[in-house]
């Protein structure tokens, strides 16, 4: 019956292995779609092939968060945002949690930095609010304040949510990372650098209309206070 526990042993080592190929598996799909809605002129023509892509990507691995933000990311391009909203949701929903407990554990088993930069991305542009941009954002800081494009994000969603001086601090921060980069990627520094300036520009002119807003508000106040008293 040698034979017989050689089976068992086999069966035993390819359900070990099952969820790790089910995994490699949904993200090869998930990349495969990425790379048909990254490169594609036309969403028409793709689309139907990257949606059975990502469902695909969905029953080969039903716990993973890609394949939820990858179809988020598809229904926003076309236009479903609130469709959208709602994969995004749920693909925050199975790791977002990870972060409240050891940091140290939650950084083994959260998306990795790329990820969530992208799942960031896609908040600032179907979220009403930044509250959980930001809660995200804070978290991979804590985990690596190294790099420029989350500075930068981080401006993005204090920008957004009318933070205005917190916005600016993170430009403040962003560029003095780029100024490490200047040696490294003189090209990438100089990119970066005039983004930056760009979103402490749109940041200031922000600021000052609200500013204005706000004193003409208290004028018809004042205006109004005045011609009750009379």
């Amino acid at each position: 019956m040698a034979w017989l526990s050689r089976w068992e042993s086999g069966v035993v080592v390819e359900s070990k292995k099952q969820p790790e190929l089910k995994a490699t598996l949904a993200e090869a799909l998930c990349s495969l779609a990425e790379l048909l809605l990254n490169h594609s002129e036309e969403l028409e023509k793709v689309q139907e092939e990257a949606e059975s892509l990502v469902k695909a990507a969905l029953e080969a691995d039903p716990s993973s968060p890609e394949p939820l933000q990858v179809m988020a990311s598809l229904r926003n391009e076309q236009g479903r945002s609130e469709e959208a909203l709602q994969s995004l949701r749920a693909s925050l929903a199975m790791w977002m949690h990870l972060g409240e407990g050891d940091p140290m554990t939650a950084e083994a088993e959260l998306p990795s930095y790329e990820f969530r930069c992208e799942t960031v991305k896609l908040l600032l542009d179907l979220d009403d609010t930044t509250e959980v941009a930001l809660s995200v954002l804070d978290s991979m800081l804590m985990e690596d304040d190294s790099n420029p494009d989350v500075w930068y994000l981080n401006a993005l969603a204090h920008h957004g949510a009318c933070h205005f001086d917190e916005a600016k601090e993170c430009i403040e921060s962003g560029l003095k990372v780029v100024a490490g980069l200047s040696l490294v990627d003189p090209e990438l520094a100089g990119a970066k650098t005039a983004e930056f300036q760009e979103l402490c520009s749109a940041v200031e002119e922000s600021k000052l209309k609200m500013e204005e807003e706000d004193e003409e508000e208290e004028e018809e106040d004042e205006d109004e206070d005045m011609g009750e008293d009379e």
